[in-house]
């Protein structure tokens, strides 16, 4: 699996390529493990939850405080891009591309 999106954490995440909690690669570009995006920005009526300001070395991208909401673009078979905004103003706040080689 190359992209796996969830949303039960009340915040936003993201990893790098990712197997038995260890990044296989610094980059999205044919991943040889997973990519994990939490997107919880909505946050819940207790508010959202903070990571540890001491990440491991698989985040990517997040420790977020803020109410966001995300949009992914499907460009063809082979490339994806997941863009993730602060819902008050639209400003980009994390962006990434994730292209796979088409298998015969």
């Amino acid at each position: 699996m190359d992209l796996y999106f969830s949303g039960h954490a009340h915040l936003y995440s993201r990893t790098y390529p990712t197997y038995q909690n260890n990044p296989t690669q610094f980059n999205f570009t044919n991943p040889t493990s997973t990519v994990h995006v939490v997107a919880g920005g909505a946050g819940n009526r207790e508010g959202l939850q903070k990571l540890s300001s001491n990440p491991p070395s698989w985040f990517a991208g997040g420790l977020d405080t803020q109410y966001r909401h995300g949009i992914m673009q499907v460009w063809n078979n082979t490339a994806l891009t997941w863009s993730y905004y602060r819902s008050d103003t639209n400003q980009l706040y994390d962006t990434f591309t994730l292209v796979k080689d088409q298998h015969p």
